[in-house]
């Protein structure tokens, strides 16, 4: 900024000391000018100020360049600073003017507000957050936030003035009975969008278009909470986390309205969705496209949750979801090459909204009902679908495979519903036993290998491979998943690489358990980036336990987990990582550990199983100088209760999840 002076005039009391610094009374009416700014453009007159008298009502603040008015403020019982834009000349006369002032008991001057700095500013040099904003705060371990006022001022640079800009604003609010307030955005005065803004955090975009370099973006609310329900003296209005600017040409799909962060499930790294979202993405991604994909997982068991999709505002399609992980494809209409408008049921109703770039797509996504919040009591946000892995393609047979799915699946569901006994639909989830060979010899002391072997009789080297998946014909082309079931080492398998493909090709979910000793830079590799859950049977934490279950292969199979943790969180976090605890008396003082290791590993859950009862059939081994003996290593019904209760702690405390499969298969409660 180019050297100036400012010149109190007429309206102002002596400068007074105050406790750290000082300042000045003005009286109703004060006047000053700013001389010596020789530079074109927009500068702002900060000033800073205080009011003892605004304790029930705020004094209004009205100040003007050049008997033009530039802006008007409450001024209340805290020091704030507040910014009035003004051109730049050489002089600049400022008159400044209150609603009303007073009189102050053993003074017998007119008071109005004090001020304690007045000062000139260039927009390049003001710092991000302007008035209007309480200090940064944390709650817990999250990333600081500044609470907002009813209104308030931020300031950004963008060296790309291009028209494929949007201001990004994470925000929100933890009061989810209150009534949602209104944010309505303003860049450099012209108003760009309003946004209802709920409960939770989530991001809120706003086209901008091609605004100059330097922004001002005033952000104000209909309303902030009353203090009954924030138990806070201040005027809270919303929580902001972060408002910068991103250009659509640059990134991918931008999860706007809708949507809540980016979290781990099962199986994919997803995000919930409200009952309606929408997504903005280059129009360049979508061309040449004709099919939109996604993945979605819905909670209801019934059928009776639906998600409709628009694509620039037309409809493509209604899914009837079923329920889980699956993926879903939609034949999109020509691309809409017209003025792109917002679908303002979303935004905020009658409110006008500044058109979409021209270049620019924009997805939404409505579900007919929410997830009810009786199943998710612990999580006040309004939760609809999880989705995952939104794209675009132009492959018509994996299109046409993923309409046949779908409806086969509902068949199913009908067929089974209705408690049919001869089904036209086929299974959705197909068992394979992939390889009868293992790694371990002797065997683990638990496993029942001579007698299952046996029943596999001729068929103990059979192998299933690729080639036999495809052979299934509709029973894997209709299947969505496909878990190994196999008395023996999956990723031995010779023809692995090419399994794993093929199923990531047809869109379905491999599952297979292993004891994780093949694991290596190779097998890794093929694992890495791809739809699987590894369930590693390790039901140890320390290098004695396992000798004792296993073998003394321990420094082994560590690092290789280790490595295979590290190495895909740069692949989408695949393939998941579930590592497998049966609660046995050999391994009883190892279920903390095991709940540290697997954060360490970065696993995604820990999963209980049982041992199971195998009848009259008596396994007794010695191992590593420990006898086990299976039927005195089942644990009783009061003992599991113990482990299933320690385990809810374990995982709280290390951040794993915890699934409990020892009831596997039973039924429950449908969401409805």
């Amino acid at each position: 900024m180019a050297e100036h002076s400012i010149l109190f005039e007429g309206g102002w009391h002596d400068e007074e000391r105050g406790d750290s610094f000082s300042f000045r009374w003005m009286t109703r009416e004060a006047r000053l000018i700013v001389k010596g700014l020789r530079a074109p453009g927009t500068a702002y007159l900060r000033v800073i100020t205080d009011c003892p008298f605004s304790h029930k009502k705020p004094v209004v603040l009205e100040v003007l360049a050049n008997d033009a008015a530039t802006g008007k403020r409450d001024i209340h019982n805290k020091w704030t600073s507040f910014f009035f834009p003004f051109p730049k000349e050489p002089e600049v006369p400022f008159t400044f003017r209150l609603d009303r002032t007073h009189m102050a008991p053993g003074d017998t001057r007119e008071l109005g507000i004090k001020v304690r700095d007045v000062a000139v500013i260039d927009i390049s040099e003001m710092e991000m957050y302007g008035e209007g904003w309480y200090p940064e705060e944390r709650m817990t371990t999250a990333l600081p936030f500044r609470w907002m006022a009813r209104e308030a001022v931020c300031f950004l640079h963008d060296d790309h003035a291009r028209s494929d800009r949007y201001l990004e604003i994470r925000c929100g609010h933890p009061f989810s009975s209150a009534r949602q307030p209104a944010l309505t955005v303003a860049v450099n005065g012209e108003k760009v969008g309003t946004r209802l803004v709920g409960p939770g955090e989530q991001n809120y975009y706003f086209p901008i278009g091609s605004q100059p370099c330097d922004l001002r973006i005033d952000l104000s609310l209909d309303r902030t909470f009353p203090s009954s329900v924030t138990q806070d003296s201040r005027q809270l209005g919303v929580m902001v986390r972060d408002i910068a600017i991103h250009h659509a040409s640059e990134g991918d799909f931008f999860f706007a309205e809708g949507w809540y962060q980016q979290e781990s499930s099962d199986l994919l790294s997803c995000r919930w969705m409200k009952k309606e979202a929408r997504l903005l993405v280059p129009e360049e991604r979508r061309a040449g496209n004709r099919f939109l994909s996604l993945w979605i997982s819905s909670e209801f068991e019934n059928l009776s949750q639906r998600l409709s999709v628009f694509v620039n505002g037309a409809s493509i399609g209604e899914i009837e979801l079923l329920h889980g992980w699956n993926y879903y494809s939609l034949e999109m209409g020509p691309a809409d090459h017209g003025q792109k408008k917002h679908l303002l049921s979303l935004i905020h109703p009658k409110v006008p909204e500044r058109p979409l770039p021209h270049h620019t797509c924009e997805l939404r996504l409505a579900a007919n009902k929410p997830y009810p919040a009786r199943y998710h009591a612990q999580d006040g946000r309004e939760l609809s679908v999880r989705v995952s892995e939104v794209a675009f393609h132009d492959n018509e047979q994996v299109h046409r495979n993923s309409q046949s799915l779908h409806k086969n699946a509902i068949l199913n569901y009908r067929e089974m519903s209705n408690g049919a006994t001869r089904l036209k639909s086929h299974p959705l989830n197909l068992g394979i036993d992939l390889y009868g060979v293992c790694n371990i010899k002797p065997h683990c002391v638990y496993c029942i290998w001579d007698w299952g072997k046996e029943m596999e009789g001729p068929n103990t080297h059979a192998m299933v491979d690729d080639a036999t998946l495809k052979g299934y014909g509709p029973f894997f082309q209709n299947a969505r998943s496909l878990v190994n079931c196999s008395i023996g080492e999956p990723l031995l398998h010779p023809r692995l690489r090419e399994i794993v493909e093929l199923c990531e090709r047809e869109k379905k979910i491999l599952e297979i358990s292993t004891n994780g000793q093949a694991l290596n830079a190779k097998t890794v590799a093929v694992l890495l980036g791809k739809r699987v859950t590894v369930y590693v049977s390790l039901d140890a934490a320390r290098k004695e336990t396992y000798a004792r279950i296993r073998n003394d292969r321990w420094d082994e199979i560590i690092p290789q987990l280790r490595l295979l943790g590290q190495q895909r969180k740069d692949h989408g976090n695949l393939p998941r990582i579930f590592m497998v605890f049966m609660p046995m008396r050999v391994n009883r003082g190892d279920l903390e550990d095991f709940f540290r290791l697997s954060r360490d590993i970065n696993a995604d859950a820990v999963v209980l199983r049982p041992l199971c009862d195998i009848g009259e059939r008596r396994v007794r081994m010695e191992r590593s100088g420990y006898l086990f003996d299976y039927e005195r290593e089942i644990l009783s019904s009061e003992e599991l209760a113990e482990i299933f209760a320690e385990s809810g702690m374990h995982a709280q405390k290390y951040g794993v999840p915890v699934y409990n499969q020892f009831h596997f298969g039973g039924r429950r409660e449908q969401s409805g």
